[in-house]
C-alpha cells in the first residue's frame, strides 16, 4: 500500500552556487505544506515521488532513497541518511488532518539511516502518535528526546547502535526490555528514565551518564569491564536495584583523573549488594567511595584493597576478606561507622603496614566491631598489632541439613560470655522474625557450642543474626544468610535442557545449556555466602579449582526463571 504523502526534505547545502549542488542527508516526513530548517537554509517542497514508501497493517517502511521537487533546485533523489526533528511538529504521523495519525504504530528505517536526531519521535503532548515498534538496522546514534514520551513503545531493534542519547527512552513505560549490542558504547543522561525496563545487559559500554536508568524497575546490572566513566549520579533513582556486578578494572582511575569520586554514592535501596568480579585482582583506589551499598562479596582473586577503597561507607554493617588478600591499607574503611563485623581467612594475622611500622584499621570503632577468625588462631590475633583493638572471636559454622528442613549454629565459647542469643529472620531487612532463641553460656572453654534450628521451609534464604552477651550488654554480633537446598544426585543434572557435568569434579565444571539463554550465574556456600558470579554464553566452561573440598549450589539464571542445584568438589 502506498500512502498519499508528501515528505520534506532536510538538506545541508555543501555550497550554493551556479553549479546548484546539494549535500541532501536528512528527510521528514510531513503533511500538507512545506517546511523551513531553522537550523539552515532549506528549499520549499513541491512533490514527491512516492515510490517505494510502504504502509502495511500500520507498518510504515521507508526506501533507502526518496526522490523530491524542490524550488528553485529540481528534482533531487538521496539517500535517507537521518530521520530529522519534523516529526514533532508536522508530518505524516502528527498532523491532526492526517490520515496516518492513528494508523502507524510501527516504522522501519532502511540501513542506509544512520542517526535519528534530537526530538525526531518526541511525544510533546501535543503531536502525540501510538508508535509500539522501531526497527532500525542501521542506526548507530539516537539523539538526545528521540522517544521522549513513547509511552506504547515496547520492542525497539537497534543491532548497530554505538549511543543512545540523553532522555532518548524516557518515560517509554511499556519497554520492559532491550537487547543492547556489542556495539554500544554510550548512554546518555536520563536515557531511559521512568521506562518500563525490568532488566538491562550491557556488554561493552563504556559511559553511563547521570540517572539513566532512573525511575526504572531494574533490580540487578553487571558494570562490564569495558566502563571506564560512571558519574555519581550514574545509578541514581533506582530503587529497585539491589544487586550490582562490579567488573570494571580501569573504572577508578578515570573518576580519579576527572574528580568524579563516588561512583555509588546516590544508591538508594537500602540493601544493595555489591558482588565484585573474579577478573579483578585488586580494590582500586576510593573504588567505593561514600557508596551507599549495604554489603559486598569479595572473591578470591583479590589480592590488595587499596587506599580509601570503602571510605565512608555508612550502610556497611559487616565484609568479610578472603585469604587471597595480602595488602590492606590503613584507610581502606576509614570513616564506616557503622561496620559491626569482619570475618577473615588467614591463619597468621595479615600485617598491616604504615611508614614501615605494624599499624591498624584506622578511623574505625574498633571496640564495636566483631573480628571473626579462623579456629585455633584467637591468640595470634588478640596479640597482632594490627587487629588487637577489635572483639575478636573464632568463626561461627552453620551447616543446612535440607532433609530435615533445619540448620545447625555452632561456635566456640566466648570467656567473656554469659549468654548467646540466636535470631533467625526470613527477610534480608531483618524485620520478619522466624524465631528467637535465648541460650546460657555453659560451655568449657575451647569447646564447641551448638544449636540446631527446626522447621525451616525447603528451597528458601533466611538471615541470622548471633549475639554474644555479658550480663545485659551484647558485646559481639555475627549476622550472615543462609538458604535451605533440596538434596539432588550428584551426578550429571539435566534442569530445563541445561546439563551440568562433571558433578562431582576436581575444578573443571561445564554448564551445556542447548538452546536455553542463560543470563548468569553464581556458586553459592553452604552458609548462602556468594563465592563465585559470571556471565554465561551458549557453552560454559567454569573452573572452581581454587575452591575448598565442599558441597556448593550452582544457581543459575535463564530466559525461563531460576535453576538451583546441588555440586560437588572434591
Amino acid at each position: 500500500m502506498k500512502p498519499s504523502m508528501l515528505v520534506a526534505l532536510f538538506v545541508g547545502l555543501m555550497s550554493f552556487c551556479a553549479l546548484q549542488k546539494v549535500k541532501a542527508q536528512e528527510f521528514i516526513i510531513c503533511d500538507k505544506y512545506n517546511y523551513t530548517d531553522v537550523y539552515g537554509p532549506q528549499f520549499a517542497l513541491r512533490d514527491l515521488n512516492t515510490e517505494g514508501i510502504d504502509l502495511i497493517a500500520g507498518h510504515l517502511i521507508l526506501p533507502a532513497s526518496l526522490t523530491c521537487y524542490l524550488a528553485y533546485i529540481g528534482w533531487v533523489t538521496a539517500p535517507v541518511e537521518q530521520l530529522g526533528w519534523g516529526f514533532q511538529i508536522c508530518g505524516l504521523l502528527q498532523n491532526a488532518n492526517s490520515l496516518y495519525k492513528t494508523t502507524v504504530t510501527g516504522i522501519t528505517l532502511p540501513a542506509t539511516c544512520k542517526r535519528v536526531v534530537q526530538n525526531c519521535f518526541y511525544n510533546s503532548g501535543t503531536y502525540d502518535f501510538p508508535l509500539q515498534f522501531l526497527d532500525a538496522p542501521g542506526v548507530i546514534e539516537l539523539q538526545a528526546n528521540a522517544f521522549r514520551n513513547q509511552k506504547n513503545l515496547n520492542l525497539v531493534n537497534i543491532p548497530a547502535i554505538e549511543k543512545i542519547g540523553g532522555r532518548a527512552f524516557e518515560n517509554c513505560s511499556a519497554l520492559t526490555s532491550i537487547t543492547l549490542p556489542v556495539t554500544l558504547k554510550e548512554i546518555g543522561e536520563c536515557a531511559f528514565e521512568n521506562s518500563g525496563l525490568t532488566s538491562i545487559v550491557l556488554q561493552e559500554v563504556e559511559a553511563i551518564w547521570g540517572y539513566a536508568f532512573k525511575g526504572t524497575a531494574i533490580k540487578s546490572i553487571n558494570l562490564p569491564p569495558s566502563l571506564i566513566r560512571l558519574p555519581s549520579t550514574s545509578l541514581g533513582g533506582c530503587a529497585d536495584l539491589k544487586t550490582i556486578y562490579y567488573n570494571c578494572p580501569d573504572l577508578v582511575a578515570n573518576i580519579l583523573g576527572v574528580g568524579e569520586q563516588g561512583s555509588f554514592k546516590l544508591l538508594e535501596n537500602p540493601n544493595c549488594h555489591i558482588i565484585i568480579g573474579n577478573n579483578l585482582s585488586s580494590i582500586k583506589e576510593v573504588a567505593f567511595y561514600a557508596s551507599k551499598a549495604a554489603a559486598y562479596t569479595i572473591p578470591n582473586t583479590i589480592k590488595c584493597i587499596s587506599k580509601n577503597a570503602f571510605y565512608e561507607n555508612e550502610n556497611l554493617k559487616k565484609i568479610e576478606i578472603p585469604s587471597s588478600v595480602d595488602s590492606i591499607h590503613y584507610s581502606a574503611f576509614s570513616w564506616s561507622g557503622n561496620l559491626k563485623q569482619i570475618m577473615v581467612h588467614w591463619e597468621t594475622p595479615l600485617v598491616i603496614k604504615y611508614s614501615g611500622a605494624q599499624y591498624g584499621l584506622q578511623a574505625i570503632p574498633h571496640s564495636k566491631i566483631t573480628l571473626v577468625v579462623p579456629q585455633g588462631t584467637l591468640s595470634l590475633y588478640k596479640t597482632s598489632p594490627s587487629w588487637e583493638k577489635f572483639f575478636i572471636m573464632e568463626n561461627v559454622e552453620l551447616s543446612v541439613a535440607p532433609q530435615t528442613n533445619s540448620a545447625k549454629i555452632s561456635w566456640y565459647k566466648v570467656p567473656e560470655a554469659t549468654g548467646y542469643t540466636i535470631t533467625v529472620y526470613t527477610d534480608e531487612a531483618q524485620t520478619q522474625e522466624f524465631g528467637k532463641y535465648n541460650l546460657d553460656g555453659n560451655g568449657q572453654k575451647g569447646t564447641r557450642l551448638s544449636y540446631t534450628i527446626s522447621g525451616l521451609s525447603e528451597e528458601t534464604p533466611y538471615w541470622y543474626k548471633f549475639e554474644v552477651k555479658k550480663n545485659t550488654s551484647i558485646i559481639a554480633t555475627f549476622e550472615e544468610k543462609f538458604a535451605t537446598h533440596d538434596e539432588v544426585s550428584i551426578h550429571e543434572t539435566k534442569i530445563n535442557n541445561i546439563s551440568i557435568y562433571p558433578n562431582p569434579t576436581t575444578g573443571q565444571l561445564t554448564i551445556d545449556n542447548g538452546e536455553l539463554k542463560m543470563n548468569s550465574i553464581e556458586i553459592f556456600d553452604v552458609y548462602g555466602r556468594i563465592i563465585v558470579n559470571c556471565q554465561l554464553s551458549i557453552v560454559n566452561s567454569i573452573d572452581i579449582s581454587d575452591l575448598s573440598n565442599g558441597v556448593y549450589f550452582l544457581k543459575i539464571s535463564t530466559e525461563k526463571g531460576m535453576v538451583t542445584k546441588k555440586i560437588v568438589k572434591y
